[in-house]
C-alpha cells in the first residue's frame, strides 16, 4: 500500500512529466496510483487526459467510469468524459451529460 505523501508526491510528478510532453512517465505513473487505487480521481483525470491525447476514448470512458469524482472536480470529469464521447462520434450522449451537469450542479 502506497502512503498518502508517496501517493501525492507521485500525483504531483505525473502532473510535471504530462504538462512537459512526457506522457509516458506520467502514465506509468498513474497506472500505478490507479492499479492501487481505482478511485483516485487525480490519476484518473491524468490518465483519461494522457488516453485523449493517444486517441484512445474507450480507455479514458474505462478509467473514469470506476471514480466518482468530487464536486469540485466534476466539472472536470464532465469534461474529460464529454471529449472521449464526441471523440468516438457520441457528440448527443457528450451534449446531454454537459446540460444534465449544468442544470444539476451547485452552485
Amino acid at each position: 500500500m502506497m502512503d498518502p505523501d508517496d501517493k501525492q508526491v507521485l500525483l504531483m510528478l505525473a502532473w510535471l512529466f504530462l504538462q512537459h510532453g512526457q506522457t509516458a512517465k506520467a502514465a506509468a505513473l498513474c497506472e500505478e496510483i490507479h492499479d492501487q487505487e481505482p478511485d483516485n480521481t487525480v490519476a484518473a483525470a491524468i490518465l483519461a487526459s494522457i488516453y485523449l491525447q493517444n486517441a484512445e476514448p474507450q480507455k479514458a470512458l474505462d478509467v473514469l467510469s470506476a471514480v466518482t469524482f468530487p464536486p469540485e472536480m466534476q466539472r472536470a470529469g464532465v469534461l474529460l468524459e464529454g471529449q472521449a464521447l464526441v471523440a468516438q462520434g457520441h457528440l448527443a450522449e457528450a451534449n446531454a451529460k454537459w446540460q444534465h451537469y449544468l442544470t444539476n450542479k451547485h452552485v
